[in-house]
């Protein structure tokens, strides 16, 4: 599964890897996360971590942050999250 992007940061950082550079701005719309429209990639605020992963409507794409990771976090999350939701008995 590709990963959506969860914050403007790592948005912004997988925005600088696409081939060519595309600018990037911060707005708030309907598509919310990470997106491309029209060679520009926009950070929609305000969306919960299924509105962020949503395929991208019409003439946007879904900008993914597919190993990305700031300072290594991304694992450590994954891993908390994982022990803690077996913890409280879900999954």
């Amino acid at each position: 599964a590709q990963t959506a992007c969860q914050d403007e940061a790592s948005c912004q950082a997988a925005a600088a890897l696409l081939p060519d550079a595309p600018a990037f701005r911060v707005l708030a719309t309907q598509t919310k996360g990470c997106f491309e429209k029209g060679g520009t990639v926009y950070w929609s605020t305000g969306g919960t971590e299924e509105e962020n992963a949503k395929p991208a409507p019409g003439q946007q794409s879904r900008v993914y942050c597919e190993g990305i990771e700031e300072d290594g976090a991304a694992d450590e999350a994954t891993t908390t999250t994982t022990a803690a939701t077996e913890a409280a008995g879900g999954g």
